[in-house]
């Protein structure tokens, strides 16, 4: 058996290598022979920086016990739980703490943390746990205010937090976002090539309306998100060529209704309004539920003179987000007014041109979409796949599975054959009869 003298050189240098969780053990067996408060901390932090949570918060319950007044031990059990996302066990474990020491600078940013958390994204503004989150972090700027310049350095790291975390949470509302962008210039002051505040800074701006500014801030990576937003960015300074670039090289690494939304949008603006229109049906084949998609869609079939058309896209984005969010959709009501007034009596929209429409989306669209198959001829293994504009041709050997039925919702692609259009690797993501 190793004595305590070499179990504490083991841990030690066990921790230089990072293999806390040996560490951990070295100093958990330390602890048989000599129970002292500094080695049983040594283990709860080993624990805790293997992701051992569980054997971390036994050692600092321990710990808790011997020095009730003491707020480091129920603060680092709600840390065990926070790094698990157990936000409600977090908060409880943080107000024990927060009781015996209401100054606990980083405990106040994590406990405001864990109620923005459990605020979530629905309805937040409603909610006590989303203006607990604020009313810890406002306290966090007068304790820093208070303090000396040493103690100020020594707590940069958790400044820089309480700074982008305040700013993120005051930029998703309007009247708050020059505050916003104050707090991610002082997280920037202390962290200036933190590449998340920058973004974060230039979308406040984007928000605010101020895109030569946002431009300034855009992080230099090539991140998902970064790419969309200087895509936006783009497309509201004019910058039509490079947004539609852009945009295209996110959808080669995901497709998403709202991107090809964007593109039609953008191509409606230079006044291509064939490419809108196959982007806009795109958006619908992968958004069938989104308002927004069949809003774009009626601006560009009021471009086009199909009135009726427009008015039935309208139509369905109002009722969609009425039944989706219980809200109106205003702009979709005023262009709505604004069309009824241009139909005449006797008026129809041009069938040629809405024959040509239907025929041109299949075969310019390889891109995924989403349809229902309509109808089926079991004997024979094969059918048509309705997709709101057209119902596309499918034959068995072209579906993933088998056991086919009239109202599966499918993705697939088309092809074109001498026979014309078919769809093909046909896929089910539901099956409602």
């Amino acid at each position: 058996m190793n004595t305590k003298a070499e179990l504490l050189k083991n841990a030690k240098e066990l921790e230089e290598k990072c293999m806390w969780a040996e560490a951990a053990e070295q100093y958990s067996e330390a602890l048989a022979s000599s129970d002292s408060v500094i080695l049983r901390e040594r283990a709860a932090w080993c624990f805790s920086r293997a992701g051992k949570y569980l054997s971390a918060i036994k050692h600092l319950e321990v710990l808790g016990k011997r020095e009730p007044e003491n707020a480091k031990w129920p603060y680092m059990i709600g840390y065990q739980l926070y790094c698990e996302k157990k936000w409600s066990n977090a908060v409880e474990w943080f107000e024990k703490s927060l009781a015996i020491n209401p100054n606990y600078f980083v405990l106040k940013y994590r406990l405001a943390y864990a109620y923005f958390q459990l605020a979530g994204e629905y309805k937040k503004l409603t909610k006590a746990e989303y203006w607990k989150a604020l009313g810890h972090l406002k306290d966090c700027h007068k304790l820093w205010g208070n303090y000396s310049e040493e103690k100020q350095q020594k707590e940069n790291h958790t400044y820089f937090s309480i700074n982008f975390l305040h700013g993120k949470i005051l930029m998703d509302m309007p009247d708050n976002r020059v505050k916003a962008i104050d707090l991610f210039q002082k997280a920037l002051q202390i962290k200036p090539d933190d590449e998340s505040c920058k973004y974060n800074l230039a979308k406040t701006y984007y928000l605010l309306g101020e895109y030569e500014k946002a431009k300034q801030y855009v992080p230099l990576n090539s991140q998902y998100y970064v790419i969309e937003l200087n895509a936006n960015i783009a497309a509201k300074l004019g910058e039509y060529n490079k947004a539609i670039y852009q945009i295209k090289q996110l959808l080669q690494r995901r497709e998403k209704d709202y991107l090809y939304n964007f593109l039609a949008e953008v191509y409606l603006l230079v006044g291509d309004l064939d490419s809108a229109y196959d982007m806009s049906e795109q958006a619908i084949c992968l958004g069938r539920n989104n308002h927004k998609n069949y809003y774009t869609a009626a601006k560009i079939y009021y471009k086009l003179g199909l009135l009726s058309t427009a008015i039935s896209k309208l139509d369905n984005a109002i009722q969609l987000k009425e039944k989706q969010y219980g809200s109106e959709y205003l702009e979709c009501k005023l262009l709505r007014d604004e069309i009824t007034l241009k139909i005449t009596p006797g008026y129809s929209d041009d069938e040629d041109l809405l024959k040509r429409l239907a025929n041109r989306f299949p075969l310019k669209s390889n891109a995924i979409q989403q349809g229902m198959i309509c109808k089926y001829n079991l004997s024979k293994g094969f059918g048509f796949i309705g997709t709101g504009g057209h119902d596309v041709f499918f034959h068995i050997s072209d579906c993933k599975y088998r056991d086919i039925n009239v109202g599966d919702s499918v993705t697939f692609r088309t092809e074109s054959t001498t026979k014309g259009i078919k769809a093909i690797e046909i896929t089910r993501i539901s099956n409602v009869h």
